[in-house]
């Protein structure tokens, strides 16, 4: 648990390391599930320094946001009922419930979204089969160069988890529903994603 501690310290591992490795939701199940207190406070020190560290405020926010998606607000409130003789526990839990709770208030549906599918952990969340959502958004799966498109498309190739299957394919066929040039633009990321794969070499052996 230490060692992902002083990672967490540095901006370019915060995110290249902790965040794109799905280590937030991990800790987050590994603090609920924990009694001992070393073990806790390391995971609050690793979370503030997510939230903390990171020169780009989009990284932080997106933190933020992780962390409100895993329940980590709910630890925190049972936490607090416990008598903690540690204070940078104490302090710790102080300053994730007022970044986690300001976060909330500035989180939009898109946004919880975009953090949903960048975990991999999808899940029925109300916007996945929300019309309007779809509406509204699914054009945005083209942003950052198809950033969100992509990843659901990997997610239907390397998970074999039933559940996120299935809400990455529901996804992709809301995004094709919604958006007028979906249908192209999906096949042309699948096209662009096999043309990019190594082509294996043809090997045969000829029997007589």
């Amino acid at each position: 648990m230490q060692t992902l501690w002083l990672p967490s310290m540095y901006d370019k591992f915060n995110n290249i390391i902790l965040f794109r490795f799905n280590v937030i939701p991990i800790m987050a199940d590994i603090l609920s599930d924990s009694v001992k207190e070393k073990v806790t406070r390391i995971i609050l020190a690793v979370f503030r320094n997510l939230i903390e560290k990171p020169e780009d405020s989009q990284v932080s926010k997106e933190h933020c946001i992780a962390m409100v998606q895993c329940k980590v607000l709910k630890q925190l409130n049972i936490l607090e009922q416990r008598k903690l003789d540690d204070e940078d526990i104490v302090e710790d839990i102080d300053f994730l419930n007022e970044r986690l709770q300001a976060s909330v208030q500035d989180l939009s549906s898109f946004d919880e979204y975009s953090t949903e599918v960048k975990s991999g952990r999808l899940e029925w969340s109300p916007v996945h089969k929300s019309a309007k959502f779809w509406r509204e958004n699914a054009p945005r799966l083209n942003e950052k160069n198809y950033e969100l498109l992509r990843i659901l498309i990997h997610l239907l190739d390397t998970v074999k988890d039933p559940l996120v299957l299935s809400v990455a394919s529901f996804d992709i066929g809301e995004y094709v529903r919604h958006y007028p040039r979906g249908k192209q633009e999906y096949l042309g990321r699948q096209l662009e994603k096999e043309h990019t794969q190594p082509a294996s070499a043809a090997t045969g052996t000829v029997k007589s």
